[in-house]
C-alpha cells in the first residue's frame, strides 16, 4: 500500500556527518520509522534533507535494510544521493522501483561516502542506530543507539500510486517518540 519508510519532516537541527570517521552510518529503527510491506509494494525513490559542508558537493549512500527483532538486519540494496554545497534542500535518488516482499519489515540507512554532508534531524527517545563501519554493513552491526531522527525517507508505491505526504511528525508525537 502507498506509504513512506522513514522520516519525511525537515528536522530543526543540522549536524555534520564526518567522513572518514567512526560512527557515521545511521539507520532508523523505531516503529513509526519502519515499514511493513504488502504484496505489490515497490520502493520508488529515497529522499534526504541537508547540504554539503565541502565544495563542490557531498555524496550519501542510502541503503534499504530488512528489520528483524530490534535492529536493521540484511542490506537489500543501495543508491547514491548527491547533496550540493551550501544549499539545504530535499535531495532525491534516481527512480529505483525496488520490489518489497510482503510481510517483511524495512528501514532505511545512510553512509557518507564523499566529503562532509550536513543532515537535519530532530531528537526524541531511541529512534536510530549508529555503527562504526566505513560503508553500510551487511548485516547491520549496532555500535550504539541514539534519539536522533534524521530527515530521510523513501516513497513506497503500489501499482504506480503516488505516496502520501506529511503526517510523520503527528505519528511520532502520538507514539511518544518526538
Amino acid at each position: 500500500m502507498p506509504g513512506i519508510i522513514g522520516y519525511n519532516v525537515i528536522g530543526v537541527t543540522g549536524t555534520a556527518i564526518f567522513t572518514p570517521a567512526v560512527d557515521n552510518n545511521y539507520a532508523h529503527k523505531s516503529a513509526p520509522l519502519r515499514y511493513t510491506a504488502v504484496a505489490g509494494d515497490i520502493l520508488q525513490q529515497i529522499h534526504i534533507y541537508g547540504d554539503s559542508l565541502d565544495a563542490p558537493d557531498a555524496t550519501m549512500t542510502m541503503g534499504l535494510y530488512t528489520f528483524v527483532g530490534a535492529l536493521p538486519s540484511a542490506l537489500i540494496n543501495t543508491t547514491p544521493i548527491v547533496l550540493i554545497n551550501g544549499v539545504a534542500a530535499w535531495y532525491s535518488s534516481a527512480i529505483l522501483n525496488w520490489p518489497l516482499v510482503a510481510g517483511t519489515v524495512y528501514v532505511l540507512a545512510f553512509s557518507p561516502t564523499l566529503r562532509r554532508p550536513r543532515i537535519n534531524y530532530d531528537g526524541g527517545v531511541i529512534n536510530g542506530s549508529y555503527n562504526a563501519i566505513g560503508a553500510l554493513p551487511n548485516p547491520w552491526v549496532e555500535a550504539f543507539a541514539t534519539g536522533n531522527i534524521f530527515s530521510f525517507y523513501g516513497d513506497v508505491v503500489f501499482g504506480g500510486a503516488a505516496p502520501p505526504s506529511g503526517g510523520m511528525s503527528a505519528k511520532l508525537i502520538a507514539t511518544g517518540l518526538l
